[in-house]
């Protein structure tokens, strides 16, 4: 599982992606740790298969525990490690439909509980509270509030927020703008995850610059899986909002969902959200600056007061 999960990460697998081989992984190294490699059976197959039904867990989950144990025998059957797949077959993986299904947005309605009171109640006034020699104390955790709110009205992924620090706050066209790149170790999911996103205007009310010069370097210190899974589920039960379907990643699917039913021009959107596309030739922005037009033309469109 160390091979594969070093073949991974040389070839640009996301960071989501190496923590779910990492994490599955010790479940298969369980399963076949009493076999040579070259006796894995149906039966080690079924063995391991028997770890996600003791955890009851949701059949959407034991399809990741079964995607991540075939890869990794597809991958060594190609390094001849093995000669068969025990693992193919035991499951049936989530169809291109089931997948479509699974990406349901948060409505307008919703968005304004994310985005409103108990947001701020989390970062700001009722969930901050340590302990130290002199006594309880409260202590601002903005991270929840900013993270939110920039994934809200950039469509970025979690790991891209989590990781800014304030030199990827800049001016371009003198607009400003998020940087979303792979420098001084930052990870990202493809190339074309490296961008530059105009800062939404409701970001800038809200005070996103002043902050951003308040921090020291990184713009946040929670973790991604830290903020991850306060989102959901706690702070979506929280809201009445719990839904099996729904994570943080779920306002990124809002953004691209709100975006195209508006019909904002799908290269646009593309290129806020990072995803692989082909280039856009600088004669689609009409010799505009791009920051502007992407700004007028797409980011300005999230809006979540309607």
């Amino acid at each position: 599982m160390n091979e594969f999960w070093s073949f991974k990460q040389k070839n640009g697998a996301s960071e989501d992606s190496l923590y779910r081989i990492k994490f599955i992984g010790k479940y298969l190294i369980e399963a076949c740790s009493d076999v040579e490699v070259g006796t894995i059976n149906h039966g080690t197959a079924r063995k391991f298969f028997n770890r996600p039904d003791s955890l009851n867990l949701k059949f959407t989950s034991k399809q990741t525990y079964a995607s991540v144990a075939i890869a990794a025998f597809n991958w060594a059957i190609k390094q001849g490690f093995v000669k068969t797949n025990y693992f193919a077959g035991k499951i049936a993986l989530a169809s291109k439909d089931e997948v479509v299904l699974a990406k349901e947005p948060f409505s307008v309605e919703e968005m304004k509980l994310v985005l409103g009171p108990k947001l701020l109640g989390w970062s700001f006034l009722e969930h901050n509270i340590v302990k130290g020699r002199l006594g309880d104390r409260r202590q601002p955790t903005p991270d929840y509030y900013w993270v939110t709110n920039i994934a809200a009205y950039t469509g970025a992924r979690l790991g891209e927020v989590a990781q800014l620090t304030t030199n990827d706050i800049e001016l371009r066209d003198n607009i400003w703008c998020f940087s979303f790149n792979n420098q001084n170790g930052k990870k990202i999911k493809t190339q074309s995850s490296i961008r530059r996103v105009p800062i939404h205007p409701q970001l800038i009310e809200l005070g996103i610059l002043d902050y951003g010069d308040s921090c020291q370097k990184n713009l946040f210190q929670k973790a991604k899986m830290s903020i991850g899974d306060w989102f959901s589920p706690k702070f979506l039960a929280e809201l009445g909002l719990a839904n099996a379907n729904w994570s943080f990643h779920t306002l990124r699917y809002t953004v691209i969902t709100q975006l195209t039913d508006k019909q904002v021009f799908l290269y646009f959107v593309k290129e806020l959200v990072g995803h692989k596309h082909n280039s856009i030739t600088y004669d689609i922005y009409a010799g505009k600056p791009p920051m502007k037009v992407l700004l007028e033309e797409c980011v300005s469109k999230i809006n979540y007061c309607d």
